[in-house]
C-alpha cells in the first residue's frame, strides 16, 4: 500500500490528473455546442390538396431547399409514392424554373386493380393483355393509355395530354351525344382504358389501394449528394365523384374571396337613376371590381326589367371621376344577346355613367347607370382567349402583370382540387402559361385558372378566370355545356332572368346561339357572375418545422445527459483536487513535525501552538477559495452550454 501512495503523491500523477480531467471537460463542452448548432440539412415545402376525388388527377408544387440557409436546391431524385413498404412511384419529377418541383399524379381510379387482367402491376392492368409493363400501351392498338397518348408519338410518358388521339380510351369524349348525361363520368364501360377500375380483382400490388378506403397515407422522396436522403409524408382523404354534371358544376364552385380588406365598405357598384326604367342593367363582375394598373374587362348586360328579354342598346359612356391609363370608348352596342365588353385599364376608382337606348323601340325613353368600379392591387390579370377548353387539350392564356420579369404560379383547379400546376415567366409586364386538362370522364364542365407569384402564399396578389370544359369540340356539347351553367344561375338567382338565355338552347335552338363565336360572349358573361373563388394550394408537408421540432426534441434529451455527465465530471474534478490538497496539506504537516523534532534537538524554544492554528485556518481558507473557484467554473460552463 505504502509504494502505491508514494506513487500517487508524485507530481507526474495529479499533473496527468489534472489534465485528463479538463481533456473530459472540454470533450464534453466540445460535444455539447456541436449538438447544440445542429441542424435540419434539407427540406421539403409541398402544396397540393388535401381532398383528392377519385376519378380525378392531382397536381402538387414542392420546393427543395436548405433548411440552414434557405437556398433553393435541385434534387437529384424526387418521387411521389404510396407509404407502403417497397412501393413503386406515383410520379416522379425534376426540378424547373426556380428549382419548383410540378408533380402530376394520375387519377386514383387509374392506381386501382382490374378484372381479368394478367398484369400484376395496379397502375395500369389490362383486360386480356400479356404486358406486365403497367405504363406502356398494348401492341395493335392506337392507345390504352388515358393519361399518355401523343398524336404520331411512341412516348409513354404517364403525364403527357392527349392531342388528335384515335383512342378507344373509355375517357375520350363522345361526340353528336344530345344529352346532358354525355357530360357525367361514365361507369360500366366495356372500354379498353387501362385507368378504369374494375371489380372483382385478386391484385393485392401495394399501388392498388382499396377504393371504398376513406384516407390514404403518401410519401414523398427527395434525394441529393451529400444531403441525407429526405422521406415524409402525408394524409389525403379520398372522395368519390359527382353523380351528375349538375353536382359537379355545384362543387365547383366555391366561396367568394376577396382582394380588398375594405371590401365590406364600398358602396353598391351599380345604381339605376330610375328604378322603374324599362331597361336594367348588369355587369360582371357582379362587384365591378378591376385590377390596378392593368388591362381589365367589365362586362355589360342589357334586358328588360320586367320580361328580362335581351336588348340591342346603344350605350353611352362617361367618366365621371378617376383615372385610366387609357382612354375609355365613349359608346358601345350590344349584341343579340343584349351582351357587350368595356375594356378598361383603371389607375383609380372610377365612377361611369352609363346610357342606354333601345335599337329595336325608339318609343322605350333612354335609361341612365351609375356605376363606381373598385381597383385592387392584385398584381396580376387573366386575359383568356376562349371561355371554355375541350377536355384533354391544354388551357392556354396571357398574363398581364405590374412586375418586370417576374415568375408566376398558375393553377387549374377543379372544385377544392387542384388538377395541374406549373409555374412561368413574364418579360415586360406580360406573360402567358399552358397548362394540360385531363380527358372528359376525369373533370367535371367548370375549372377555374389561378393566377399568383408567392409560393408560400398569395395574400391579396391574384387573380382568376373560370372556363367550360367540355367533352368534345362539337358545338352541340358547347350548347349543353353553356345550358348547364345557366341552369345553375338560374336555381341560384332567379330574379337574374338567367332562363332567357337558356330557353334559347332548348332543341330546336336560336340561332343566335348556333355558333361558337355567338355563345362565347354569353359564357363570358356569364362566368363572371360566379363568385371570384380563388383557393391557395394547402401546404401538405413543411419538412423544416417538423424535423426541426423533431431535432429539438432529440438534442434537448441528449443535451440534458451531457449536463449531467458534466456535473459527474466536475464532482470527480473536485475530489481529485480535493485528494491532492489534502496529500499536499498531509506533506505540509509532516515536514512541521521533522521540523520541531529537530528544534527540541537542537534544545530550540518551542513555538507558539496559536501560530499553527492560525497557519491551519489560513490554509483552510486558500483550499475552500480553490474548491470554490473550479465549481464556479465549471458552472458557469455548464450554464453557459445550456444556453448555446
Amino acid at each position: 500500500m505504502r509504494p502505491v501512495m508514494q506513487t500517487l503523491q508524485r507530481p507526474i500523477v495529479y499533473r496527468s490528473a489534472i489534465a485528463l480531467y479538463v481533456v473530459m471537460m472540454l470533450g464534453l463542452i466540445t460535444a455539447s455546442v456541436a449538438i447544440g448548432n445542429r441542424d435540419v440539412r434539407s427540406a421539403l415545402y409541398l402544396t397540393g390538396s388535401p381532398t383528392w376525388n377519385t376519378h380525378q388527377p392531382q397536381a402538387l408544387r414542392a420546393l427543395y431547399f436548405d433548411a440552414a440557409t434557405g437556398a433553393r436546391l435541385a434534387p437529384d431524385d424526387f418521387e411521389i409514392r404510396w407509404s407502403a413498404p417497397d412501393a413503386a412511384p406515383l410520379a416522379t419529377a425534376e426540378a424547373g424554373p426556380g428549382h419548383y418541383l410540378h408533380i402530376q399524379i394520375p387519377p386514383y381510379d387509374s392506381l386501382a386493380p382490374r378484372q381479368n387482367s394478367d398484369s400484376h402491376d395496379s397502375l395500369a392492368p389490362r383486360q386480356n393483355s400479356d404486358s406486365h409493363d403497367s405504363l406502356a400501351p398494348d401492341q395493335n392498338n392506337d392507345s390504352h393509355d388515358s393519361l399518355a397518348p401523343d398524336q404520331n408519338n411512341d412516348s409513354h410518358d404517364s403525364l403527357a395530354p392527349r392531342k388528335n388521339n384515335h383512342s378507344h380510351d373509355s375517357l375520350a369524349p363522345r361526340k353528336n351525344n344530345h344529352s346532358y348525361d354525355s357530360l357525367a363520368p361514365r361507369k360500366n364501360n366495356h372500354s379498353h382504358d387501362s385507368l378504369a377500375p374494375d371489380q372483382n380483382n385478386d391484385s393485392h400490388d401495394s399501388l392498388a389501394p382499396d377504393a371504398s378506403a376513406e384516407t390514404r397515407e403518401i410519401c414523398a422522396l427527395a434525394r441529393r449528394e451529400s444531403f441525407p436522403e429526405l422521406h415524409d409524408c402525408w394524409t389525403i382523404e379520398l372522395r368519390q365523384p359527382p353523380r351528375s354534371p349538375s353536382e359537379s358544376l355545384q362543387l365547383a364552385i366555391g366561396p367568394p374571396t376577396s382582394r380588398d380588406p375594405e371590401q365590406d365598405d364600398r358602396r353598391a357598384p351599380l345604381t339605376a337613376e330610375d328604378p322603374t326604367s324599362p331597361l336594367t342593367l348588369q355587369i360582371g363582375p357582379t362587384d365591378g371590381e378591376l385590377v390596378r394598373g392593368l388591362p381589365d374587362t367589365l362586362g355589360l348586360r342589357v334586358m328588360e326589367r320586367a320580361s328580362g328579354q335581351p336588348l340591342r342598346a346603344h350605350l353611352d359612356i362617361t367618366l365621371e371621376r378617376g383615372l385610366t391609363q387609357a382612354p375609355l370608348k365613349s359608346s358601345l352596342t350590344t349584341d343579340a344577346l343584349g351582351l357587350a365588353a368595356l375594356p378598361i385599364n383603371a389607375l383609380t376608382e372610377l365612377t361611369l355613367k352609363i346610357t342606354a337606348t333601345p335599337l329595336d323601340n325608339s318609343d322605350d325613353a333612354p335609361s341612365t347607370f351609375t356605376l363606381r368600379l373598385p381597383t385592387v392591387a392584385a398584381q396580376f390579370a387573366i386575359d383568356m382567349p376562349r371561355p371554355y377548353v375541350v377536355a384533354g387539350q391544354p388551357v392556354e392564356g396571357a398574363v398581364s402583370t405590374i412586375l418586370t420579369d417576374s415568375p408566376f404560379m398558375t393553377d387549374l383547379f377543379a372544385g377544392s382540387s387542384m388538377i395541374a400546376a406549373s409555374a412561368f415567366g413574364s418579360s415586360k409586364n406580360a406573360g402567358g402559361f399552358t397548362l394540360p386538362t385531363p380527358e372528359a370522364d376525369a373533370i367535371g364542365p367548370l375549372a377555374r385558372v389561378q393566377v399568383y407569384q408567392s409560393f408560400f402564399g398569395a395574400g391579396d396578389a391574384w387573380d382568376i378566370a373560370h372556363l367550360l370544359v367540355l367533352n368534345d369540340g362539337s358545338p352541340q356539347t358547347l350548347r349543353e355545356t353553356t345550358s348547364l351553367l345557366l341552369d345553375y344561375l338560374h336555381t341560384n338567382h332567379p330574379d337574374e332572368h338567367w332562363d332567357v338565355y337558356r330557353d334559347l338552347f332548348t332543341p330546336p335552338h336560336s340561332p343566335s346561339v348556333d355558333t361558337p363565336e355567338r355563345i362565347a360572349p354569353l359564357i363570358r358573361f356569364a362566368l363572371s357572375r360566379l363568385p371570384r373563388d380563388f383557393q391557395s394550394p394547402q401546404p401538405l408537408l413543411n419538412t423544416r418545422e417538423e424535423d426541426r421540432r423533431e431535432l429539438e426534441a432529440w438534442k434537448d434529451d441528449l443535451q440534458r445527459d451531457l449536463y449531467h455527465m458534466m456535473i459527474v465530471v466536475l464532482l470527480v474534478g473536485l475530489l481529485i483536487v480535493a485528494y491532492f490538497a489534502l496529500l499536499g496539506v498531509r506533506r505540509l504537516r509532516r515536514e512541521k513535525s521533522l521540523l520541531a523534532e529537530i528544534d527540541l534537538e537542537l534544545d530550540a524554544p518551542l513555538t507558539d501552538n496559536s501560530d499553527a492554528r492560525i497557519e491551519d485556518l489560513v490554509t483552510l481558507f486558500q483550499a475552500f477559495i480553490v474548491f470554490a473557484t473550479i465549481a464556479l467554473f465549471g458552472l458557469g460552463i455548464i450554464l453557459v452550454v445550456s444556453y448555446l
